[in-house]
């Protein structure tokens, strides 16, 4: 086992460009194939038509923040054409729009972001390539196929997002205390760690050494995270309350 580290701590080596493109035209191949009006099991109410305008409509909620430079924008997903042709061509030209609109604005050059304001526009490549990769493996949930193992550093960057840009405040939200402060997740296939803090934001406590280890894929430890994995996915060493009580989190 290596040595925890905090999560966020390390430089990221992913091409998150390609990754978008390549998940993306994936997400697009599924729907074409399959009846949109398929349920989608880890998105419980959705179709997979909901998951294929909620990716265009984030697509373009996210080509529009890059492209602002720093001007704050709203959160607001324009909804997808109710036709199906028109969704499908709608979904395709969004992820053209998004990756020319990063191609375009240099990872390191300032943006808005909804999180930490001005920031480097890479806070955008991450989150597009996490947001469609996450949802690709929720439209092969509803088709019934193979889930895709999302790349292990990828998966990585995905956990540290989490930890940084959403965790700290969710924890507020939880109708109970997580039995622990911090979580080791370890994966199988790469030579990392991460340590999940679970003090909530701006509570200045030491979480301590984690009591708990969770094993499985990065892939699989990241779609935990997100609520997405069946019962008994991971292997748990010590308190395993945390996975009962991760189902608590609001997703």
């Amino acid at each position: 086992m290596t040595t925890p580290q905090a999560a966020g701590s390390s430089r990221s080596t992913v091409d998150y460009l390609a990754s978008i493109e390549t998940d993306g035209k994936a997400l697009a191949a599924i729907a074409t194939r399959h009846d949109l009006e398929l349920p989608v099991p880890t998105c419980p109410g959705w179709t997979l038509g909901d998951v294929v305008a909620h990716v265009a409509g984030a697509n373009r909620w996210m080509t529009t923040c890059v492209s602002a430079g720093l001007t704050a924008q709203e959160r607001i997903l324009p909804p997808g054409p109710a036709d199906r042709g028109e969704l499908l061509r709608w979904s395709d030209e969004s992820l053209e729009e998004l990756l020319s609109a990063l191609e375009a604005t240099p990872p390191d050059h300032p943006v808005w972001t909804p999180i930490r304001g001005p920031f480097p526009s890479v806070w955008w490549r991450r989150k597009a390539a996490l947001e469609v990769a996450i949802h690709r493996t929720d439209a092969e949930n509803a088709a019934g196929a193979d889930r895709t193992v999302i790349d292990a550093r990828l998966a990585l960057d995905g956990i540290d997002e989490y930890a940084e840009e959403f965790l700290p405040l969710m924890l507020h939200a939880v109708p109970q205390p997580p039995p622990v402060t911090s979580v080791l997740l370890s994966p199988t296939d790469i030579d990392d760690t991460r340590v999940l803090s679970l003090i909530p934001a701006g509570d200045h406590r030491d979480p301590g050494a984690p009591t708990v280890e969770l094993v499985a894929s990065a892939s699989d430890l990241l779609l935990w995270i997100w609520n997405r994995v069946p019962d008994g996915t991971l292997t748990s060493n010590g308190d395993d309350t945390i996975v009962t009580w991760w189902r608590s989190l609001a997703i």
